[in-house]
């Protein structure tokens, strides 16, 4: 799936609510972790660096123009 459809279905085009349940993590050994709480503001998708991306359709925009182009 690309970022693009990722924004449009499972962010609800950049308005979803992330913080109306907790975000966990399954690790390695195959336990889960804890990363948010519920009511922690967050955004959806993050990068390497742990900057969100693809939250809004300005971010959106952002990174078709750094990540995309024309051949």
């Amino acid at each position: 799936m690309s970022w693009v459809e990722w924004f449009i279905y499972e962010s609800d085009y950049g308005q979803k609510d992330w913080s109306e349940l907790p975000t966990y993590r399954i690790n390695e050994d195959g336990k889960s972790e804890l990363i948010y709480e519920k009511g922690e503001i967050r955004f959806g998708a993050y990068d390497g660096d742990g900057n969100p991306i693809c939250y809004s359709y300005e971010s959106l925009w952002e990174y078709l123009e750094h990540n995309c182009t024309q051949n």
